[in-house]
């Protein structure tokens, strides 16, 4: 797995695999925009990304569309994915627990 990153977050990410006699790069982001679009969700960054064997889970902040980067105002949304050997598909979506941020 291979990930862009800035200041300890995962800002993109992608899985590269052989198939066949080409190393392909399968990219989870319509997968992932469509979990977000479906929740209202806006994409602010600060994601973070973990593998485990076959599963890569990401985990989103919590913004509402048109929140401030600074404050997310909704529960953390993990997504997890599976890397199936030719295709990286999404498994499953949880809320974690909502903590507000205190200013």
């Amino acid at each position: 797995m291979l990930e862009s990153s800035g200041a300890g977050t995962a800002t993109e990410w992608h899985v590269l695999a052989m198939l066949g006699d080409k190393i392909s790069r399968l990219n989870p982001g319509q997968a992932r925009a469509n979990v977000l679009q479906q929740r209202g969700y806006q994409d602010w960054g600060y994601n973070g990304v973990t593998s485990n064997g076959e599963y890569i889970v990401e985990t989103q902040p919590g913004y509402s569309r048109k929140t401030a980067r600074c404050c997310p105002d909704r529960s953390t949304i993990e997504m997890t994915f599976k890397f199936t050997g030719t295709s990286v598909v999404l498994d499953k979506v949880a809320e974690l627990p909502f903590t507000p941020t205190e200013w």
